[in-house]
């Protein structure tokens, strides 16, 4: 038997188990999410914010690592929404809605343009929501995008 048939024979039990355990269309998102929320953009700039202003206050600024720096850097650069007050409105918008919170977050960090991309990007909103619901949710999202 090859070595490769061996292998993949050995690791199949685990391969099994993780795909039980995972599986994103059912908002079963593994070990990772069990205790962790799915956060948009603007959640992360906020929460790294204070903590480079906490750090600012007891002077250990300079102490702020450079991926620290780098990932506020990146949040900020592809942030959909610049304003905390607008993120939090569209985060309200789609919990009473009745998204999940992960799909709340996957949908304001990524502002899909149509159903069909919510469709490939978040499968499990399909299941649940009409395509017309979709798109009025979409256009909220928008409306709330363009007043900042």
């Amino acid at each position: 038997m090859a070595l490769r048939q061996q292998v993949n024979m050995r690791l199949a039990p685990f391969h099994n188990r993780a795909k039980e355990e995972e599986d994103a269309r059912e908002l079963k998102l593994g070990p990772d999410f069990q205790s962790s929320a799915a956060l948009m953009n603007s959640q992360v700039i906020a929460s790294l914010e204070s903590r480079a202003a906490r750090a600012q206050e007891k002077g250990e600024a300079e102490g702020l690592s450079t991926v620290f720096t780098k990932s506020l850097e990146y949040a900020k650069r592809v942030a959909q929404f610049k304003r905390e007050e607008t993120s939090g409105a569209v985060s309200d918008l789609l919990m009473e809605r009745g998204l999940e919170p992960f799909e709340v977050a996957v949908m304001g960090n990524l502002c899909p343009e149509s159903a069909d991309e919510v469709a490939a990007l978040i499968p499990s909103v399909t299941d649940r929501f009409e395509a017309a619901e979709i798109e009025a949710m979409l256009a909220e999202v928008e409306r709330l995008r363009n007043t900042e």
